[in-house]
């Protein structure tokens, strides 16, 4: 006979990092950052140093998931290398290819570059209607070590306030 579950027990998920450089940083220091964070089970990353959101919509999201096939969170980190763009690059294949999957997703925009606000952070929030819920990031008050990336201990507060935001009311 098998032990009935503890009443208390949680399903942990199993989270999957996706994007550019900000996901590597954010990536690097996450098992560290969560390992004592009981809805956590596995967490897994998939980054590109200098990679844009153009990067990420053909092919790249769904080989990231289907190299990880038990992820149940995403966490996308990406539009860094598009903060000088005009226009947005279309984000629907990403988001297409996430819902799909089944996993819930949060999409952290960036923060503030060279220590000022850009444009694409308001057109990633207004695009991402679906999919994921999107992170304000300018709002993580974190030292950019060369303007553009966090050292380990901004990196940890990056990622404890979108694992806050994506858990909100959850224990």
């Amino acid at each position: 006979s098998h032990a009935a579950p503890d009443a208390g027990q949680v399903d942990k998920v199993d989270l999957l990092i996706i994007g550019d450089s900000s996901a590597c940083r954010v990536g690097s220091v996450a098992r560290k950052a969560l390992k004592d964070d009981r809805r956590i089970g596995s967490v897994n990353v998939s980054c590109r140093v200098g990679s844009t959101i153009n990067d990420w919509s053909y092919g790249k999201v769904r080989y990231a998931l289907d190299s990880f096939p038990q992820t149940d969170f995403v966490f996308v980190f990406l539009g860094g290398n598009d903060h000088r763009k005009k226009t947005l690059p279309d984000v629907s294949k990403i988001l297409t290819a996430i819902s799909a999957s089944g996993a819930r997703c949060t999409w952290a925009g960036p923060p503030m570059l060279f220590g000022k606000k850009w444009p694409i952070n308001e057109q990633l929030r207004a695009s991402i209607t679906y999919g994921c819920s999107y992170f304000d990031s300018e709002t993580v008050d974190m030292v950019l070590v060369d303007g553009l990336h966090p050292d380990d201990d901004g990196a940890t507060k990056w990622l404890t306030a979108v694992v806050s935001a994506s858990f909100k009311g959850e224990k």
